[in-house]
Parts: structure tokens; C-alpha cells; sequence
């Protein structure tokens, strides 16, 4: 609570991180065989996890749950219930968005893995559905919890940084309806010959193309 009155990041095996660029919310469990690696991804972009469904996996207590010693079983019961992976698809579609609001996140980031179905399944229909409601960009990287064989620095390296430009691009957008071209005409963002993978250029409608951002 002290750091964040004192608008202080949070603290890392590199120190303290001196600039917060992006904060996501993050569908699945970490890559724990490569782990060292993966953090690292995160921290050189500047990338923040505000807070992860995986940390949902042993109960829901931030939402209220509390166990009644008078109500042993029952108790257990509810709280079972609660944990992540025994929602419906629903429910954590609407655990996902609350989660965006309430941390102001950016966006949403799953983290699809090959070992474990209780989170990877209907997790496209996660990522629509959460872009639908939110109006935020969602993302799928993937690795595994325990096959290294599955984790591919590279890919999630080229990923992470595509979704870090899309965020950018969606900064930009919200951006551009209060600045105007030369001509007068709204200010409107395209991207070179229609490739997702071009920088994103800002071109005034009738007006001279500007410089990439």
C-alpha cells in the first residue's frame, strides 16, 4: 500500500522496475520450466501481470469467500465450487472482465498450455468473448507447465511483442478522434499494405501519409 501511494512499480529479481508500460490480466499458468526466462520477457517490456487466473486455481477469496469452522463440510463444499477451474465458461468470462476493470488492465493474456485441459479448453471462445465485452485486446502465447519441450523463447518472444504493438495501436485509436489531419479531416490509423506485422502509420483522410509510430 506504501508503494503504491508513493506511485512505486513493483519489485523484481532485476530491482525495481523503473517503468510500468502495460498491465494484463493473464488466462492460465505460468511456463514454471523456463520460468526465469519467460519472467524476464515480461519485465524488458515493461509488461506488469496485474493478477492471473491461475492464482484463482486455490480459491476465490479476494471475492469474499471465508470458511465457517461452524460449517465444516458445507464450507469445503462452497469452496470448491469457487475455485477457477470448476466455473462454467460464463463465469469466468465475467471473473476475467471484473478483473480488467477493477486493475485497469490493458488487456488480456492467455497463456495456452498443453498439459492441463482444466484451463486450455474454451479458452478461444474466452479470448472472443472478454475483447467483445471489454473493448481490450486479448492475446494467446503458448508453453507448457512441465514439458520444456513446448516452450519456444522465440515464438513467445515474437508474440508478446506483436501484442504489445496491437496494445499500442489501440492507445492510438482512442487517441485519434481528438487530433485532426492539415485538411481538417479526421485523423484515421492504417497499417502499411494491410500486414498486422507493419508499423502502424497515421494518415489524416485526403492528407499526406505521416511517419510510422
Amino acid at each position: 500500500e506504501q508503494r503504491v501511494r508513493e506511485g512505486k512499480g513493483p519489485i523484481t529479481p532485476e530491482g525495481e522496475m523503473a517503468e510500468e508500460k502495460y498491465r494484463l490480466v493473464v488466462e492460465g499458468p505460468p511456463n514454471w520450466t523456463s520460468f526465469r526466462e519467460f519472467w524476464k520477457m515480461f519485465y524488458d517490456e515493461g509488461a506488469v501481470v496485474v493478477t492471473s487466473t491461475y492464482a484463482k486455481a486455490g480459491g476465490v477469496y479476494d471475492f469474499g469467500f471465508r470458511h465457517d469452522p461452524d460449517h465444516p463440510i458445507e464450507s469445503l463444499a462452497e469452496y470448491c465450487l469457487g475455485c477457477y477451474t470448476n466455473l462454467n465458461l460464463p463465469q469466468r468470462i465475467d471473473m476475467i472482465c471484473k478483473y480488467i476493470d477493477k486493475y485497469q488492465a490493458d488487456g488480456l493474456l492467455i497463456n495456452s498450455i498443453k498439459s492441463c485441459n482444466s484451463f486450455s479448453a474454451g479458452q478461444l471462445l474466452i479470448l472472443r468473448e472478454v475483447e467483445k465485452r471489454t473493448g481490450k485486446p486479448a492475446a494467446f502465447i503458448e508453453t507448457d507447465l512441465v514439458d520444456p519441450r513446448y516452450f519456444s523463447a522465440a515464438n513467445v518472444k515474437n508474440r508478446l511483442e506483436s501484442y504489445f504493438q496491437m496494445i499500442k495501436a489501440k492507445r492510438l485509436a482512442a487517441a485519434v478522434p481528438m487530433n485532426r489531419g492539415t485538411s481538417g479531416s479526421p485523423v484515421t490509423l492504417r497499417s502499411e499494405q494491410g500486414n498486422p506485422g507493419s508499423p502502424v502509420t497515421l494518415r489524416s483522410e485526403q492528407g499526406n501519409p505521416g511517419s510510422p509510430v
